[in-house]
């Protein structure tokens, strides 16, 4: 599911991957536009985060935080998103249920 065209041959080859697979959770963020909204994400992620595609494309990822999420952790994933630098981490999220999740 799409938000909006991407020109970018790379990102289109990544959806034509992901779309067929669908356990795999794959969300791409705007890092060019203020808030990073989420712009692409796989049906997995739908799955693995309860949210249908009307509710959190065009939104920030910020929706999966809850009170148990490291602050830090939500900090080195934006830095390295507004300086497009690669980061790995583990990120607590929440499902919209409620339960939560690690994110790599």
């Amino acid at each position: 599911f799409m938000r909006e065209k991407v020109d970018d041959e790379k990102a289109r080859e990544m959806r034509r991957m992901v779309q067929h697979k669908g356990w795999i959770s794959v969300s791409i963020s705007d890092a060019t536009q203020e808030g990073l909204p989420l712009v692409f994400a796989s049906e997995g992620f739908f799955k693995m985060t309860g949210y249908p595609p009307a509710e959190i494309l065009g939104h920030s990822l910020e929706m999966l935080y809850g009170k148990d999420t490291d602050p830090s952790t939500v900090g080195k994933i934006k830095e390295a998103m507004e300086e497009r630098i690669a980061v790995s981490t583990c990120v607590l999220n929440y499902r919209k249920d409620g339960n939560t999740f690690w994110n790599h």
